[in-house]
């Protein structure tokens, strides 16, 4: 028969990885987290010495014991999640070598099949990933882009959402992207916004499948397989037309059309549908209001002045000109000196007036 040994949480502190060969209360464990108990006593005792690693490895090994239950992993994903969201504010991003001991955890959670705390795991990494291209880097090499369309495939709206908030973050480079195809992550991330889109109940869920679609159409290939395989452009437009202006989930939208408009055939059939309404509601744009609505609305009518149809709909009886001046970017045709939407925003509405100037000369001398 083994010896039961039993020894003081106090000189258990001393070395953390230490905690998985010993089995303990519970729920005495969730209380002394609960209360930060555990955190104060590390920070006293390891005052100069890296506070930060040594307790994520704590964390990282709680959370993996086989003797930590369902309730007891749950708090810690919540306290993992709480600290990067604090080390995001006051740090930039907080410590790198503790990623290399949490990561690892969370995603071994993420195995686990229990959807509540695959969630939770995953919101941690969001966290942790958020502008750390080494932490991207790690989660990659430990099998993320896997694990992450598999959870998509639960059709659980929180897991789902995020894993795409966690996609979103992952596919910003060509190779992250390329892995998210090849592993058969499209169809899903397709069937997700078709299954999706008529309900605007799931608001969120379809604001960052569109920042998800946009964001792999960076890439030609790609960007050429979702417009002619799958049904994007039109479910994008329904999206459009359904979504309140200077919104977060309009801007996604707009961003998605924008980079499915760099295939001619979408610029003239997105064209058509969208300009009327987007002239309409950039003069409702307001400094403070979720500007990036506006700058991608912009952008947008850049990328479909090129056909000079749709320059045509921009000028015609004004209306470019009205909505700049409606929404206070212009007066009398020139920059207002007293707009608060930033010099970028000034100097991409100049491309756009340009473009559709040189189409109107065009049109003029056709003649």
């Amino acid at each position: 028969s083994q010896t039961q040994v039993s020894i003081p949480l106090s000189q258990l502190l001393q070395d953390p990885e230490e905690f998985d060969r010993f089995s303990f209360n519970e729920r005495v464990m969730r209380l002394l987290l609960t209360e930060n108990y555990i955190a104060n006593e590390w920070k006293k005792r390891s005052a100069g010495r890296g506070h930060g690693v040594s307790y994520g490895k704590l964390l990282a090994t709680l959370l993996t014991s086989e003797h930590a239950g369902m309730c007891l992993r749950t708090l810690i994903c919540r306290q993992i999640l709480e600290t990067t969201n604090v080390n995001e504010a006051e740090e930039g991003g907080g410590d790198d070598r503790q990623v290399h001991v949490l990561v690892p955890a969370l995603i071994k959670v993420m195995h686990s099949g229990n959807v509540s705390l695959a969630s939770c795991a995953t919101a941690a990494l969001v966290n942790l990933s958020c502008g750390k291209m080494a932490t991207k880097t790690l989660l990659v090499t430990e099998g993320i882009m896997k694990l992450a369309i598999r959870q998509l495939k639960a059709k659980d709206d929180d897991l789902t959402l995020y894993t795409l908030y966690l996609l979103v973050n992952l596919t910003k480079t060509p190779d992250h992207r390329s892995l998210v195809v090849r592993y058969g992550g499209l169809p899903v991330i397709v069937d997700i916004l078709t299954s999706s889109y008529q309900n605007l109940r799931k608001q969120r869920i379809i604001t960052e499948v569109a920042s998800v679609i946009g964001q792999l159409c960076n890439d030609s290939e790609t960007r050429a397989l979702i417009s002619d395989e799958y049904p994007v452009v039109l479910c994008l437009l329904w999206i459009y037309d359904g979504s309140q202006p200077n919104t977060k989930l309009k801007s996604k939208v707009l961003f998605a059309l924008r980079q499915l408009c760099a295939i001619g055939a979408n610029k003239i059939k997105v064209g058509q549908h969208v300009i009327p309404r987007l002239l309409e509601e950039l003069r409702l744009a307001r400094p403070g209001r979720f500007e990036e609505c506006l700058t991608n609305s912009v952008l947008l009518l850049i990328c479909l002045a090129s056909v000079h149809t749709n320059a045509r709909m921009m000028y015609h009886n004004d209306r470019l000109d009205d909505a700049l001046e409606a929404c206070g970017l212009q007066v009398k045709g020139e920059e207002s000196k007293k707009h608060r939407f930033g010099p970028l925003v000034w100097e991409r509405v100049l491309k756009l007036k340009e473009r559709v100037r040189e189409a109107r000369y065009a049109s003029n001398a056709e003649d």
